[in-house]
């Protein structure tokens, strides 16, 4: 639709109040997505600018909410534990690749003393 320019008729003023908890929702399983490449695929034009301008004020906001204790904290607690999850995830791979760089150091250090 986009690709076609069709969309634009209708104005953000023109969703109604079920497109516009669509979008939230859909701005809210996107960010919350873990994905490395999330799609955030609305529809027609005046969705996509509204999830834009969702996905805006959530940025703007963003600073404020994690200074001053503003908001619910639900997205700063499904945040907080994505990074956590990956904060494992990175830790366990630095272990990983340590042992394998002690292991091929020892095979050179083998090689070296044995040549």
């Amino acid at each position: 639709q986009v690709l076609r320019g069709e969309g634009y008729e209708r104005s953000i003023s023109a969703l109604s109040g079920e497109e516009r908890e669509r979008c939230e929702l859909l701005v809210r399983e996107y960010l919350a997505n873990v994905d490395p490449e999330p799609i955030l695929a609305p529809g027609e034009m005046a969705k996509v600018q509204y999830c834009y301008r969702l996905l805006r004020e959530r940025a703007l906001a963003a600073p404020s909410d994690a200074g001053g204790g503003k908001g619910n904290g639900e997205s700063s607690c499904i945040n907080s534990g994505v990074r956590e999850e990956e904060m494992e995830t990175l830790r366990l791979q630095l272990q990983q690749r340590d042992h394998e760089i002690n292991i091929l150091v020892s095979m050179l250090n083998s090689n070296g003393s044995s040549g």
